[in-house]
Parts: C-alpha cells; sequence; structure tokens
C-alpha cells in the first residue's frame, strides 16, 4: 500500500532540524503544568499611561544591501523589542501584542519581510530573513535603544535565532520554530544557536501540524542557557495561539518575560509581576469509539465494545531490525516501502535514502541541490518515485529508479497549484493523491499518465495527519482529521464521494498512523512512539508496544506483516507485526 505522510514545515514552517548532527539532547523541563509568573500591568500610583500613549506611527527602514522595508513603530523607551512574523502572516499579526507590551513602557517594531512583492511571496527572497531583522535591530537603536529583545514566530523564529547573537539580542523568545526549512535552503546552524548566551524562551502547542513541537524542543536542546521552555496544549501554530484560550496567557507570559529579563526604566516601577499558577488544559487520557450521528454522506462503522485505550496492554519486545539513518540534518520526515516489499524509501529534507527492507543495506543516498525532499511515495512497480516539499512549494516531483544501477534520477515535475504536504501513489498507478493543504483535508487526485488534476476533494476535517493510504483495490483514500476535538480515522470511496468513519481518539493519541495493506488493521503511535496495533471494523485493540520516540511515519510492508517506524531523529525500525498479534505462535 502507498502512503505518505509530510511531518515537517517549510516556512511557517514545516519541517526542520539541525545543520549537523544532533548534540546531546539536555533534559526538558516539564512542560505546561507549572506554575510560572505572569505579567500583570499595575501601574505606579504616579504613573499613568493612555492606550493612545503608544504612538502608533508608520516607519521605513533600509537592509545593508539596500532594500527598504516598511514597519510600524508602537511606544517609547530604551529597550525595544523587535517581533519577526510568520512566514504566512504580516506585521499586523503582532500588532495587539506590540502595543501592550509599547504599553509597559517598551519601544516595539513590527515589520514586513522583505519577501511580501506585490502582496505576492517570493520565496527566493525568504532565506534573507536575518539580514532584515538585523537591519530592524539597527533601525531600533538609531531610535534610541540601548538594548534589543528579539521575539518571533516560525520562520520568524528562524530568523530570531540566526539574528540574535550577531545583534547582541539582551533577550530572546521563539515561538514554533523548527531549525531548518529545506525548500528555502534555510537553516538555524548550530553555532548561531549556542551563540545566544542571553535568556531564552522556547514556546510551542503540544500538537502543532505546521511545526511539530519535537522541532521547537530540538532547538531548545541545541541551545545553551538560560533557557526556558513552555508547550501549550492544542494545534495552533505560532501566533494563532493568540486566537485561543490561552492568547491571554501566552501574552501575560511574553510581558512577564521581557520585563523581567530586559527591564526598561520605566517598567521598573509601572509594572508589577504577580504569580499566578498557568493551568494548562488536561489532554483526553482515554480512547472512545465513533457513536453518535455520521455526518451528512457519511456512514459510520460499527463500534467495538471495548475503546483501544482502555484495553492497551504494551509489550515490552524489541524491533527485528533497528537503523540510524544517516542525512544532512539528522532528522527524517517520511518512509515508504516498496511494492515488492525488499526496499525502504526514506526523505530526510535535503535527500533520500534507500534502504533494503532488513535494514543491512543502504542503496543509495540521493541529495539533489536546492530541493526539498519531505514527502515520498513509489509508483506501483516500483520503477518512479514521487515526491512534495511543502508550505509554498507545489511542485510535485517525478523521479526514475533504476534498482540494477541504483541511481535516482529526475523524470518529469509539474505545479500541483497548492502547498503539497503528503503523497500517495495508488496500488492500481493511475492516481497520485496529493494531500493540498496543511489545515484541512483537501485532495487533489492527478491522472498518472498525463498529471492532469482529475478532480479536488475537500472534506470537513481540520489539521489531517498528512498521511494517505490507499485500499488494495485503488477505490477508497484513509486519512486521518481533527473534528470536535478528537481525531476521525476515515476513508473517502473515490467512486460516489461518500465518506466512512471508523473510529475516533484523542487527540494526542495520534501523531501517525497507517492502515494496513487489506484494510483490516491499522496502526496508530503518539508521541512518545507508543504503538498500538487496531481492528479497522470496531476499534479493538490487538496489540500495543513501545516504538521510537518522537515518531513521523510508519507504513506496513506489502505482506501485512511488519510494520516500519520511523522516528523525527532519524531512527528506522523495522516489527514483525504478525509475531504481536492474536494466534501468533
Amino acid at each position: 500500500m502507498m502512503r505518505r505522510l509530510v511531518t515537517t514545515l517549510l516556512i511557517a514552517m514545516t519541517t526542520l532540524a539541525a545543520c549537523a548532527p544532533a548534540a546531546t539532547p539536555t533534559p526538558s523541563p516539564t512542560e505546561t503544568s507549572t506554575p510560572l509568573p505572569v505579567a500583570t500591568a499595575t501601574p505606579h500610583p504616579t504613573a499613568t499611561r493612555a492606550s493612545t500613549s503608544t504612538g502608533k506611527r508608520t516607519v521605513t527602514f533600509t537592509t545593508a544591501d539596500g532594500v527598504t522595508l516598511h514597519g510600524t513603530l508602537y511606544g517609547q523607551g530604551n529597550v525595544a523589542v523587535i517581533f519577526s512574523n510568520m512566514g504566512d502572516q504580516r506585521q499586523d499579526s503582532w500588532a495587539a501584542v506590540a502595543e501592550a507590551v509599547a504599553e509597559q513602557g517598551y519601544l516595539t517594531l513590527t515589520y514586513d519581510f522583505r519577501y511580501w512583492v506585490n502582496d505576492k511571496i517570493d520565496n527566493a527572497l525568504a532565506k534573507r530573513v536575518a539580514d532584515d531583522l538585523s537591519a530592524a535591530a539597527a533601525f531600533v537603536r538609531e531610535q534610541g535603544a540601548q538594548k534589543v529583545v528579539m521575539v518571533g514566530a516560525s520562520l520568524g523564529g528562524m530568523a530570531t535565532a540566526k539574528a540574535a547573537a550577531s545583534n547582541e539580542a539582551s533577550a530572546v523568545i521563539i515561538i514554533a520554530s523548527p531549525t531548518e526549512a529545506p525548500s528555502l535552503g534555510l537553516v538555524v546552524e548550530i553555532s548561531e544557536l549556542q551563540a545566544i548566551t542571553v535568556p531564552k524562551l522556547f514556546i510551542a502547542s503540544e500538537s502543532d501540524r505546521t511545526v511539530k513541537a519535537e522541532a521547537l524542543k530540538q532547538m531548545y536542546d541545541l541551545a545553551v542557557g538560560p533557557k526556558e521552555l513552555h508547550l501549550y496544549p492544542g494545534a495552533a501554530h505560532g501566533t494563532d495561539i493568540f486566537k485561543t484560550e490561552n492568547g491571554s496567557d501566552l501574552q501575560a507570559r511574553l510581558i512577564a518575560f521581557i520585563t523581567s529579563n530586559a527591564p526598561t526604566d520605566e517598567s521598573a516601577f509601572a509594572v508589577a509581576l504577580t504569580a499566578t499558577a498557568v493551568q494548562a488544559t488536561p489532554a483526553p487520557t482515554s480512547a472512545t469509539l465513533l457513536t453518535g450521528s455520521p455526518l451528512p454522506e457519511t456512514t459510520t462503522a460499527p463500534a467495538a465494545a471495548t475503546s483501544p485505550a482502555a484495553s492497551a496492554t504494551p509489550q515490552a519486545l524489541l524491533p527485528s531490525a533497528e537503523k540510524k539513518m544517516s542525512s544532512r540534518t539528522g532528522t527524517a520526515y517520511t518512509l515508504a516501502f516498496s511494492p515488492d516489499g525488499k526496499s525502504i524509501a526514506v526523505a530526510s529534507g535535503y535527500e533520500f535514502s534507500i534502504v533494503s527492507a532488513d535494514l543491512q543495506e543502504t542503496r543509495v543516498v540521493f541529495a539533489p541541490p536546492d530541493i526539498g525532499l519531505l514527502g515520498v511515495t513509489w509508483s506501483s512497480d516500483g520503477l518512479r518515485l514521487a515526491s512534495v516539499e511543502g508550505l509554498r512549494h507545489p511542485t510535485i516531483r517525478i523521479w526514475n529508479w533504476d534498482a540494477a544501477q541504483q541511481q535516482i534520477e529526475p523524470q518529469s515535475e509539474f505545479d500541483g497549484g497548492a502547498d503539497e504536504y503528503g503523497v500517495s501513489w495508488s496500488p492500481d498507478g493511475r492516481t497520485l493523491a496529493t494531500l493540498a493543504n496543511d489545515r484541512k483535508s483537501t485532495f487533489q487526485l492527478w491522472n498518472a499518465m498525463t498529471w492532469e488534476k482529475d478532480r479536488v476533494l475537500d472534506l470537513p476535517y481540520q489539521n489531517p495527519r498528512r498521511a494517505l493510504d490507499w485500499s488494495a483495490d485503488s477505490t477508497q483514500l484513509f486519512d486521518a482529521g481533527e473534528a470536535n476535538g478528537e481525531v476521525v480515522i476515515f476513508a473517502v470511496n473515490l467512486q460516489d464521494g461518500n465518506v466512512t468513519e471508523f473510529i475516533k481518539l484523542p487527540i494526542s493519541d495520534i501523531e501517525v498512523f497507517a492502515v494496513s495493506p487489506d484494510a483490516g488493521k491499522i496502526a496508530v503511535a503518539d508521541k512518545d512512539g507508543m504503538i498500538h496495533i487496531l481492528d479497522m471494523a470496531g476499534g479493538k485493540e490487538l496489540s500495543a508496544f513501545q516504538g521510537t520516540g518522537e515518531p513521523v511515519d510508519l507504513d506496513w510492508n506489502p505482506g501485512g506483516n511488519q510494520l516500519a517506524v520511523l522516528s523525527y531523529h532519524a531512527t528506522l525500525q523495522i516489527w514483525d507485526v504478525s509475531r504481536l498479534l492474536p494466534g501468533a505462535p
């Protein structure tokens, strides 16, 4: 069965890793459950500040290479706070926060990166974001700032990480950022991170699907102290957290960090810090099967008597094979068994690796220049591969695989017309399916003979798991997406367009999944690598075992007796599932 998942980020940002072998990570603190002091604006009796005192004004400034950037200044003070936006956002995404910080006695600046050209994004310019931030730092110093605090989200966080040390930032806040964006050629070097010796605050959502929390945590692990890490429940990405129930807490947390680590003359007496417990909303802990009325044109599979999590008894087993994949970034994103089950393709951002199914032989490592390789699938004859790159990179590429010569060569490419996050070739070889949206379930179906688009399917699920699985007869396409606070595993019938929902699970229980070739079983894994094998017909748990942590992809071999598990840190495992199921010898 052909399926593909892309888990990482490109600008905004998918994807995700350091540009050198990972350093030994430092232990992460307990996230979301430890009360932290948050700032409460308490004016000094002799100091009053009207909301209009922030003095919002439009400004321009020039980069070192002569590009004019547009920004907005708020407030005044001897400490400036610069806000750098997410890749697909403009400076107004920070406006409310910038004004709130300015009211504490700071000079604050929002601005647009140079890649916004005539209200459209020029990807070729995105690699200059750190240069743009450096120009912003020089500009606020010209306005009288003696210290600079840098705050960035997603792509803006990457810019912050790259520019903070060289611009002598006094404090740094990074929200939902990876350490690499392969399709943009942008990498946060380990040396850049470790040169930031001032206080740092790292923030993400636990279930962020655009930039996984593990990617932000890797940046945290690589950074030197002093540093803090905080994860919010939910899936909101970057500044979208401000739109959730955690928005007021995030704003207060930012203000507390800024005023504590880079106080201004005014903030020293105008703001008092009040210790307030930050309570995280507990994530669901038990799985439930789908019940209730189906969606329009949606059918519901029969419910099982017991929920998967309730019957879980994890087995203490070892994989039949394990391999640490070699990649430029030390990370990986996607794997796919070949149709004959003899090879596995792994996409790791900058390269494809093809290894033998027993993991004993690395057959080829292919690294085309200036191309992101985040999603991969095999053609049904095993002679070609298809790949996608992620956000703001609509190109779908087809590659020839010469098994005899062990070579990969480009065959063709075409414009998908949308951001492409997942890719899967049908077993009959006639159709290529792509996931054309990161935040809702939008599938494109392509004629594999002409590469013309046959149709687009828009389904009512949010935050799709970016995995596409085919039924053996190529008539159904499986995926998982969120609805009403749960993850729904579903299939869409390509002949009549009807959707069948199979199982509902808590969001925290499904990081990745894979449907078996006969569509009788489904493997799901949480972010810690606990894997459950469930019966598709009713959701009954058949087996549970602990796989590698931080999984980014799962795939069944064509025989349905082995499961491959790939971790974000490029550990590939093969599990003999036939030994773990009921009735196994």
